[in-house]
């Protein structure tokens, strides 16, 4: 028993004293991996649990655009506009306005043929029971300092009616 007591002691005393010390903490460096700090806010603010995939993957590309290794590339321009084009499904676009040191301060996004998230298919699909959604696509409006407007445009049909509706990412319908 004593034994068994001086060496769970042993253990414990090893095992928390080494988490004291910082000889543990240590950099590690990946290839390949980009620390996107300036437009980090962009991201911040445009993306959430709701964003759908493809347009997460555009939105790291703006974010970690280097503008100062673009070719058009002057100093002495306030604002630049690139449009970044959704290279797997050509379903989608970023028009994007960088100022001079790189950072993202507007962007207008549109994406078509993307998949709602389930609270915006759940509202549409409890308040129009037998309709089917055939068309939908995805807008967002960002300015630097200023929340992002989000939202989602579906078209319902139902044999030979038509219903056009706009809701936010949350399921909330807007005018």
């Amino acid at each position: 028993m004593r034994t068994t007591t001086v060496c769970l002691l042993a253990i414990g005393t090893f095992y928390f004293g080494s988490a004291q010390t910082e000889d543990c903490m240590r950099t590690i460096h990946i290839e390949g991996v980009e620390v996107i700090a300036q437009n980090a806010e962009y991201l911040k603010n445009i993306q959430d649990h709701n964003t759908p995939r493809p347009v997460k993957a555009l939105e790291y590309r703006v974010a970690k655009y280097n503008i100062d290794k673009d070719s058009r590339f002057a100093e002495n321009l306030d604002l630049y506009e690139i449009v970044f084009k959704d290279d797997t499904n050509g379903n989608g676009y970023i028009r994007a306005q960088f100022d001079n040191a790189g950072k993202v301060v507007s962007a207008h996004e549109k994406f078509d043929a993307i998949t709602p998230p389930f609270e915006v298919r759940n509202t549409i699909f409890k308040e129009h029971p037998g309709w089917d959604l055939y068309s939908s696509s995805y807008e967002v409006s960002y300015s630097y300092g200023k929340e992002p407007k989000k939202h989602y445009k579906v078209k319902l049909r139902k044999d030979r009616s038509k219903k056009n509706l706009k809701l936010d990412a949350q399921g909330n319908y807007l005018n």
